[in-house]
């Protein structure tokens, strides 16, 4: 029997708490190593957004940025939440599908490309 896995400690934290942890340095209510604490976020990450060395919209780790805006996930989200409501849910394999229709009606991805897969669906959980 192979050993479990260990959960990665990578990105344990919402983009949410990440801002309100700015705010908070940029309001001058706390310093940056007490905001990350508070917050639950790395001071490193919270210190390259407070000094400008990264945006604090950047969710992503390289160059790429996302498919889909924040706005966009979450209007994706409430049509799953409201279609599961109605006795319509959606399975594993149908919501990347659905994700690379709503991309491609949104412009930001073509037919031609190939459709989203589970991977990307477990990104986004």
């Amino acid at each position: 029997i192979p050993p479990p896995k260990k959960k990665s400690k990578f990105r344990q934290y919402s983009p949410i708490r990440l801002i309100h942890a700015y705010l908070a340095v940029k309001g001058k209510w706390a310093s940056v190593s007490k905001a990350a604490v508070q917050y639950n976020v790395p001071t490193q990450t919270l210190r390259d957004r407070v000094k400008g060395k990264v945006k604090l919209e950047k969710v992503t780790m390289g160059p790429a940025a996302p498919l889909l805006r924040q706005e966009e996930e979450a209007t994706l989200v409430s049509h799953l939440k409201a279609m599961s409501s109605f006795g319509y849910g959606s399975t594993r394999k149908e919501v990347p599908n659905m994700a690379s229709d709503y991309a491609i009606q949104l412009r930001n991805r073509t037919k031609q490309q190939k459709p989203l897969t589970l991977k990307w669906f477990r990104g986004c959980i």
